[in-house]
C-alpha cells in the first residue's frame, strides 16, 4: 500500500516527535534534567500543540506545487517560532520562576523538533512518487 505525501510526512513526524518526547521526559524523571516534573509535561504539552498545529498548516501543501509548499514551509516556521517566542515573553512579564531554564527547555525542544520536521519535510517532498 503506497502512502500519500501528507499521511506519510504526517506518521514519520508524529511517530518521531513522541519519541523525542519519551526521550525527553525519561531524562527529566530519571533525574539527569533538572526541572520539575510537572512544569516537564506543561513543556511537552506545549510543543505538541505548536507541532501537531503545524502538521495541518504544512500537509496539505506537500501534495501541492513547489511555490505553495515553499510558501507553506516560510510561514510555518515563522508562526511556529514566533509562539514559542511568545509563551517565553509572556513567561518572563509574569515573572514565573526559573523562566530562563524552562525556556531553554523548551527552546532546546522545538529547535530539535524544527529540525526534524525539516528535514523530513524536504525529504519527502522532494521524493517521485
Amino acid at each position: 500500500m503506497k502512502m500519500n505525501k501528507t499521511k506519510k510526512y504526517a506518521v514519520q513526524f508524529i511517530t518521531f516527535m513522541f519519541v523525542s518526547f519519551l526521550i525527553y521526559l525519561s531524562m527529566v524523571y530519571s533525574g539527569i534534567l533538572l526541572i520539575d516534573k510537572k512544569t516537564s509535561i506543561y513543556i511537552v504539552s506545549t510543543c505538541a500543540g505548536i507541532f501537531l498545529i503545524g502538521t495541518l498548516i504544512i500537509a496539505p501543501g506537500l501534495n501541492k506545487n513547489a511555490e505553495d509548499f515553499t510558501l507553506r514551509f516560510l510561514l510555518l516556521t515563522t508562526v511556529q517560532m514566533l509562539i514559542v517566542f511568545f509563551i517565553v515573553g509572556i513567561m518572563a512579564f509574569k515573572q514565573i520562576d526559573h523562566v530562563r531554564i524552562i525556556g531553554f527547555h523548551l527552546l532546546a525542544i522545538v529547535v530539535e523538533l524544527l529540525f526534524l520536521q525539516s528535514f523530513l519535510l524536504v525529504k519527502i517532498n522532494n521524493k517521485i512518487s
